[in-house]
């Protein structure tokens, strides 16, 4: 969690707690967020690469504690990689899509749209990742949604494009003779 210069810190018995893990990711965020992208994208990158399949898929937690981290500082963007589908705490989509999951989403939806944050998700191919729970985050943040091969992981195309702005509101006037098309 992190940069991943320090060791992560695992909330087990508060996955269920919506605002425990967000209160206490914001405060943590100042704590373990302290080095520049600059400094940590090897550190980053190797963690990702030494991840291993097994156990639970905590996405909702841990999406949420990411947008409590992220959420003093604007045009950040929060990318979940999943190999699997929410089974542990907030969020769990074994109990499929009911209407407290889609609450949850639509709620970290609305805390990054709050303050900036773009969501993207990287799923690996042939998971069983709900993309269709999880799509309206990216859709709503300005994300993306990317599936790729687990031997040939490459984010760049999630990270290349900059925010350029949060919370902006546009006006546009057009000749009379000019529509907009969809």
């Amino acid at each position: 969690m992190g940069d991943c210069t320090q060791k992560p810190i695992i909330y087990d018995s508060k996955f269920t707690d919506f605002d425990y893990l967000y209160n206490n990711s914001m405060e943590m965020g100042y704590e373990i967020l302290t080095k520049p992208v600059s400094q940590s994208a090897d550190k980053v990158i190797d963690q990702v690469k030494n991840l291993q399949a097994g156990g639970i898929t905590a996405l909702g937690p841990g999406l949420l504690s990411s947008l409590g981290m992220a959420s003093g500082s604007p045009g950040s963007k929060v990318i979940i990689c999943t190999d699997g589908l929410a089974n542990k705490g907030l969020g769990d989509m074994e109990k499929g899509t009911s209407e407290e999951n889609i609450k949850f989403y639509e709620s970290c939806s609305d805390i990054a749209v709050n303050n900036g944050i773009s969501i993207s998700v990287v799923t690996i191919k042939g998971s069983a990742c709900k993309v269709d729970m999880l799509g309206p985050m990216t859709d709503r943040t300005a994300g993306a949604i990317l599936r790729v091969n687990p031997s040939n992981l490459d984010f760049g195309e999630l990270t290349k494009e900059e925010m350029i702005g949060t919370k902006v509101n546009l006006k546009a006037f057009l000749h009379y003779g000019l529509a907009f098309k969809n």
